[in-house]
């Protein structure tokens, strides 16, 4: 398929509710295609959105298939800030002069979306077209239009079928002085996509940031994304508002010293439990935990022995069983003020935790120093 489009990156992206294929068997001939452009500006992607609407013409024939829809939303700076420029539908039949009939729907339907960019009102044709609904029979495909600031658009690929199992991503920021330099709010962005790619944005699935605190009791939930029961056009749209969102949600910093990193990992398990699903924990840490008055292990890294027993007096021996684990951000710096952070020590950290973690059901827990390497390893 060749779209041509020269400026910007362009991307397929098949929401399955039907066939994947883009050349689909001929007793599908007549099975709707609903096609959706999602833009991050508007004047800039005119003439791809254009493009892409002669494609569902010509490439996907959709004049012969009653019912198909076209769409084009801009997204927004938040998740619900995104809209609907324009909507085409084909009609269910085409009158007499069908040739000629079908030659002034294109133009009329080509000069609309071209409007839709410019009016402040949804530009539709026919004037009752609307957006296909979740459950409207057909094959759904969205095109991801970008420029600088938006998605990654090679993180994304074919979404699965409403079966699909939702996933409910957890992810605990360590802002204390020693890891808070480690990792940015690009690595969190790389964190959403992951989600994207491994949910497939089944709705119901979830992605929750939570800000390590001093204490059980201060560690914060600091953002929630949802994915929304839209059809694959809305839904492309709120994801990228809602990933656009995720460069608001660091602060500079929460302190010298917030790393209860057992009571976050506590916190989040169990809010993970709640929701039915698979799951899976990140944290950006360099696990480098502080309780005040008992733990600090910028000055003593106990052994597993002795830091296990505590967690479960404690009641912060979190039920991992089945969540894959990945940690990024374990450096090898000294923190401000503090001891040297030796190999020896840096030794002792990954056994204590890789320890901790097995005790609490992981079955392999993936530690990294950077963000970068994690996403390598996939």
């Amino acid at each position: 398929m060749n779209l041509r489009m020269s400026t910007l990156i362009l991307m397929l992206v098949s929401f399955a509710s039907g066939c994947n294929s883009t050349d689909a068997p001929r007793k599908d001939l007549y099975t709707p295609v609903h096609t959706s452009v999602v833009c991050g500006e508007r004047a800039a992607n005119r003439a791809e959105a254009v493009a892409a609407f002669d494609a569902w013409i010509s490439d996907h024939q959709a004049l012969y298939r009653a019912g198909s829809t076209f769409s084009v939303w801009l997204a927004g700076n938040t998740r619900t800030a995104y809209s609907c420029r324009s909507v085409v539908r084909i009609p269910t039949s085409w009158g007499a002069n069908v040739l000629g009939t079908k030659a002034r729907f294109v133009q009329t339907a080509r000069g609309l979306i071209e409007d839709g960019f410019i009016s402040g009102t949804t530009a539709r044709w026919p004037e009752d077209a609307a957006p296909p609904g979740v459950s409207d029979p057909g094959t759904h495909r969205v095109y991801l239009l970008s420029k600088d600031g938006m998605v990654p658009l090679e993180a994304w690929r074919p979404i699965a079928g409403p079966a699909a199992e939702a996933l409910h991503t957890a992810v605990i920021c360590d802002r204390s002085s020693s890891a808070r330099d480690h990792y940015s709010s690009g690595d969190l962005a790389s964190a959403f996509d992951a989600w994207i790619v491994e949910g497939h944005a089944v709705s119901g699935a979830t992605f929750t940031v939570y800000q390590m605190g001093r204490s059980y009791d201060t560690t914060v939930k600091v953002y929630e994304a949802t994915v929304p029961p839209f059809f694959a056009g809305q839904k492309a749209a709120f994801l990228l508002g809602a990933r656009k969102e995720l460069e608001q949600v660091l602060p500079h910093k929460t302190g010298e010293n917030a790393s209860a990193v057992a009571e976050a990992i506590a916190l989040a398990a169990r809010e993970l439990r709640e929701k039915p699903g698979r799951y899976q924990l990140l944290l950006f840490s360099d696990l480098r935990q502080y309780t005040p008055g008992v733990l600090n292990f910028e000055e003593i890294i106990p052994t597993a022995e002795e830091f296990i027993p505590w967690l479960k007096t404690e009641g912060l021996l979190a039920d991992l069983k089945n969540i894959p684990v990945t940690v990024c951000g374990v450096h090898n710096q000294s923190g401000p003020g503090t001891a040297s952070f030796n190999a020896k020590r840096a030794a002792q950290l990954r056994k204590t935790w890789e320890a901790t973690f097995h005790s609490m059901g992981v079955a392999g827990v993936r530690i990294y120093s950077t963000t970068q390497l994690m996403l390598a390893s996939r």
